[in-house]
């Protein structure tokens, strides 16, 4: 079988800017430094904002991945150069000691805002995508990927999809919370229709570009990221499916990453608290129904998870490149050997359900 990594992370350097056009190059991003000798206020200096997602993936060290490993008990430390798409085949080997087939890659930058104005959303969404297009070519298939899209304009929007999908890319890559639209407001209803066209997947995955929102949740708060970003993908998730979305666009399939899948049971008890206030009953297999699907991790109570999502719509993801509490390279071993479900259940949750959200034509 091929065990396919459905949440995967590239880490962006200024190489990514290389792509852009030369009439662009007023748009490219400037790295900055921390502060102190620290990572306060490092990162890419975008539209006179600094956005700092991912600020401490790029700057850890070999030897601080490694102490960070031994201190959280899980594996980290990924070959130099592989994150960052410098060496494609290190990175290629590394996923064989892994026992991955496949890897799904999502931007790391893009997690949060990233551009003010249209013309630099365009510009860097652009680039991203021809700078990850470049290391899937030299993959040989094996780096899937999600593209970045300027959703600050959907005409720019629907053309860079066009583009992504002649070259190869398998998802749209969207946050829960977008700038001040949320997933189901009409203002994606083109996008949504291009891309159940062309056949490929939603990839929510964690983040949020409300820098409002993103500010109030990190106040006094060490785990403002809960807030921000997981829980915004579980609240995603529900409203979605309390939505008519999945009913307007009856083949638009969703992904929902790196926030777990320990949620699950409470949205679709709420979900169905207020649909029967409705007048309306909810299937039993309404994930599966409504063609959703969400990454668990090696952490979740995965068989009492799979009594709510279904066997077919439970996928999963080591957050390679990344250092989190969602980070796990160890994700589909420790799935198979200690979270106690069927083999028929872990070939489903690393193979066949994946192969079904983004539609990739492997064996």
């Amino acid at each position: 079988m091929v065990v396919i990594d459905s949440d995967a992370h590239v880490i962006e350097t200024e190489t990514v800017w290389d792509y852009l056009e030369p009439s662009e190059q007023r748009f490219r991003p400037v790295w900055r430094e921390g502060r102190d000798g620290t990572l306060r206020g490092a990162g890419w200096l975008i539209d006179g904002q600094i956005s700092s997602t991912g600020a401490g993936s790029v700057a850890a060290t070999q030897e601080q991945l490694e102490e960070q490993s031994r201190r959280t008990g899980r594996e980290l430390v990924t070959p130099a150069g592989a994150k960052e798409l410098v060496d494609v085949p290190a990175r290629l080997r590394h996923m064989d000691e892994l026992g991955v087939d496949i890897q799904v890659c999502h931007s790391t930058l893009w997690i949060r805002a990233v551009a003010n104005e249209p013309a630099t959303d365009v510009a860097l969404c652009r680039a991203w995508n021809r700078w990850m297009y470049d290391g899937y070519a030299r993959s040989n298939g094996r780096l899937q990927w999600s593209c970045v899209l300027p959703f600050l304009s959907m005409p720019d929007t629907l053309d860079e999809l066009k583009w992504a999908k002649e070259h190869g890319a398998c998802a749209v890559f969207m946050r829960p919370v977008e700038g001040e639209r949320l997933l189901h407001d009409p203002y994606f209803y083109p996008l949504y229709e291009a891309v159940s066209a062309a056949n490929i997947a939603i990839a929510v995955h964690i983040g949020n570009s409300n820098r409002e929102m993103v500010r109030l949740l990190s106040q006094r708060n060490g785990g403002a990221a809960f807030w921000t970003l997981r829980l915004a993908n579980a609240g995603a998730c529900h409203a979605l499916l309390m939505s008519e979305v999945l009913d307007v666009f009856p083949t638009l399939r969703f992904g929902f990453l790196e926030s777990g899948a320990g949620w699950v049971p409470h949205a679709l008890i709420d979900l169905r608290s207020r649909l029967r206030r409705q007048g309306k009953e909810t299937p039993a297999n309404l994930l599966e129904q409504k063609r959703v699907y969400v990454a668990c991790q090696s952490d979740d109570d995965v068989p009492y998870v799979l009594k709510w999502t279904g066997e077919h719509n439970l996928v999963s993801g080591t957050d390679y490149g990344h250092t989190d509490q969602s980070s796990e390279l160890a994700t589909f071993r420790l799935l198979k050997e200690e979270c106690d479900i069927s083999q028929d259940q872990w070939r489903r949750i690393a193979g066949d359900n994946p192969k079904a959200l983004y539609a990739l034509d492997v064996n």
